[in-house]
């Protein structure tokens, strides 16, 4: 099973196929073998939007209604032949979203940098897997799966993890040595609920967004993550879609 069909059962119960809205659907370019001025990573189209990929190129992109789109050379149309209409159309801006956290660093900083995230803790990992809350670091964590996992801790020794939340709930929680994973109790997960956290010397104060029902695909996912600031999340997950368009799959 690859890593975004797993992903998807997880936050994706189903792909949401509604009416197309009236304005052409979008793509985003998510990866590319070979860096061209026409087709750069984070590059916005339209299904209609006439594109030539030469020939040894390979060009993957993201679609609106969440698919990955992955166009060898030599190929020259428009994104709607070669892959079909897009089933769904956000509307607004979600895929200019998605396409200013793809571009490079220099094209993304006020994406990257939200006041939010700051913290005196240590600098992290990267996220090994979209779903997972980071206590490590203040801000926004979005609820994107359900029964999600709090990380990193990986203790050397049984600690003891204290959480309360802005509706007065609290507990004592133990997280249990060389264990880097554990799941949030279902009685702090609460939309926009703020937490507080410690565990030996760390502190952080952390709001949770749940996703709603409506945000379905990967696509939507990722817009709404961005809107939420969990951009950390937002990074894992495009990295799941690109290393899947990397696969081929």
């Amino acid at each position: 099973m690859n890593t975004l069909f797993r992903i998807a059962i997880l936050i994706v119960p189903m792909l949401f196929l509604g009416h197309s809205a009236s304005h052409a659907a979008q793509f985003v370019v998510i990866e590319t073998n070979e860096t061209t001025e026409e087709l750069p990573l984070g590059k916005l189209l339209e299904q209609t939007d006439q594109i030539s990929i030469a020939d040894g190129s390979s060009v993957a992109f993201l679609s609106e209604d969440g698919r990955i789109i992955k166009v060898n050379g030599p190929f020259q149309g428009t994104l709607e032949q070669r892959a079909g209409a897009s089933g769904v159309t956000s509307g607004g801006n979600a895929m200019s979203k998605i396409a200013k956290l793809i571009a490079p660093p220099e094209n993304s900083v006020t994406l990257g940098a939200s006041r939010s995230e700051k913290s005196n803790a240590p600098v992290l990992r990267t996220l090994p897997d979209p779903t997972l809350l980071s206590v490590m670091s203040n801000g926004s964590k979005c609820v994107i799966a359900a029964n999600p996992d709090l990380w990193p801790a990986d203790p050397a020794k049984d600690v003891t993890m204290s959480i309360r939340n802005s509706e007065g709930v609290s507990d004592k929680i133990m997280w249990p040595a060389g264990q880097d994973r554990l799941k949030l109790p279902a009685k702090f997960i609460v939309d926009r609920s703020e937490l507080d956290v410690a565990m030996n010397d760390n502190q952080a104060k952390l709001t949770l967004h749940v996703r709603p029902g409506l945000v379905k695909n990967v696509s939507q996912i990722l817009a709404w993550l961005i809107d939420r600031s969990c951009i950390p999340q937002a990074r894992a997950l495009l990295g799941v879609i690109r290393k899947e368009a990397r696969a081929g799959q």
